[in-house]
C-alpha cells in the first residue's frame, strides 16, 4: 500500500467512465493499473502462470462474496467486457475462460452467457 497509494474500486470506475467518454486509452491504462494492484496484492498461487504444470491452479477458487475478492472479480469482468469491445476476442475468452474457473458453480459475474460467443468470435479471427 505505501508503494502504490490507490483505491481499486474508484480506479475501477474511473476506468469505465473513461470508456463510455471514448477515452480508451486512458481507461485502459487505468485497468493494467487496477490489474497491477491485484497482481502485487495476490499470491502467486492464484495467478495463472504459464507453466505446463498448470494442474496446481485447478484447485484454487474465491469466493466473491469477500470484500477483496468482489473488487477483483470486477476487474477481471471489465478487462473481458473491455477486450471483447476493443476486437480481442481470444483475450476477452482467456480472461474469461479464467474468471469462471475461480468460481465455476455458481458464475457469480455470468461469464458463461458471453463466453461462446468470445470462442466463436476468436476462432473466426484466426
Amino acid at each position: 500500500v505505501a508503494d502504490n497509494p490507490f483505491f481499486v474500486e474508484t480506479i475501477l470506475q474511473m476506468a469505465m467512465v473513461l470508456y463510455y467518454v471514448n477515452d480508451r486509452g486512458r481507461g485502459s491504462d487505468l485497468l493494467r493499473r487496477c490489474m497491477y494492484l491485484y497482481e502485487t496484492a495476490l499470491p502467486s498461487s492464484l495467478l495463472p502462470s504459464n507453466s505446463a504444470n498448470n494442474e496446481a491452479n485447478n484447485d484454487i477458487f474465491m469466493d466473491i462474496n469477500r470484500q477483496p475478492n468482489s473488487g477483483f472479480f470486477a476487474c477481471l469482468f471489465r478487462i473481458m467486457q473491455t477486450s471483447g469491445m476493443s476486437g480481442c476476442h481470444p483475450n476477452a475468452l482467456a480472461v474469461g475462460r479464467y474468471l469462471l474457473s475461480l468460481d465455476p458453480l455458481r458464475d457469480p459475474m455470468g461469464v458463461l452467457l458471453i463466453l461462446d460467443y468470445y470462442a466463436l468470435a476468436s476462432r473466426r479471427a484466426s
